[in-house]
């Protein structure tokens, strides 16, 4: 079953981003997850369905891109301890 995708980011590719994302102060790092989620959610969301508008072909363009991202990121993430 193909993971739930609002905005550009599958809920995978928000938890990888949140691993690559590393700040120094211990709040920031617990908020910037929900942070990351809520901007794709919403905000790349609005983003997509406006540009939807334009030209409904670029939403699955725009997506195969970041899935290619993200594959590449992944490989270079460091294994959890």
């Amino acid at each position: 079953m193909p993971e739930e995708r609002k905005g550009a980011l599958t809920p995978d590719q928000e938890k990888t981003l949140d691993k690559l994302v590393k700040l120094n102060n211990k709040l920031a790092e617990a908020l910037d997850g929900p942070a990351i989620s809520l901007i794709d959610n919403q905000g790349i969301e609005r983003i997509l369905d406006a540009a939807d508008k334009k030209n409904p072909e670029i939403r699955p363009v725009v997506l195969e891109v970041v899935d290619i991202i993200f594959a590449g990121l992944e490989e270079i993430l460091p294994e959890e301890e």
